[in-house]
């Protein structure tokens, strides 16, 4: 295995074990934040008649969203600009990694493993790729127009 790799995926797995305690130390203040932006609307369609079992769904589905894009730009990123060949194999390292590292973080924390099969940390493993490849490109479309 060359070099760079070795250290691209060695930078992943830290990040990927750094990641979940960044993510659950900003998940409160990020999360309130939105639940803060998100009540006017929700007022606006409580007036009109909706329900809040109408509601949740959608709130649920914008939040996870928008939570999982703003953690996949903190994450994919870095990992974009640390991948030299395969933006996929060092996403991958850091998703394993994140998953171990939350798996022994809720063991410690005695909470319900059940919560690892939740929608916002696929949201936010696709979204990571994303930025992670979008990060790639630009990268190296720099390093391209650099040599030229």
């Amino acid at each position: 295995m060359p070099q760079q790799r070795r250290v691209a995926i060695g930078v992943a797995i830290v990040w990927g074990v750094f990641a979940t305690w960044i993510y659950w130390w900003l998940f409160a203040s990020v999360f309130g934040a939105l639940l803060i932006a998100s009540e006017p609307p929700v007022k606006a369609l409580l007036h009109n008649g909706w329900s809040t079992d109408q509601i949740r769904p959608y709130l649920n589905g914008v939040l996870d969203m928008v939570c999982a894009l703003f953690y996949g730009f903190i994450f994919g990123v870095p990992l974009g600009l640390v991948a030299k060949r395969s933006v996929i194999i060092v996403w991958v390292t850091f998703v394993v990694a994140f998953l171990v590292a939350l798996a022994v973080r809720m063991s410690l924390v005695d909470s319900p493993f059940e919560n690892l099969v939740s929608l916002i940390y696929l949201l936010t493993f696709m979204a990571t790729l994303l930025f992670a490849f979008v990060a790639y490109r630009i990268r190296s479309a720099y390093a391209n127009h650099a040599a030229a």
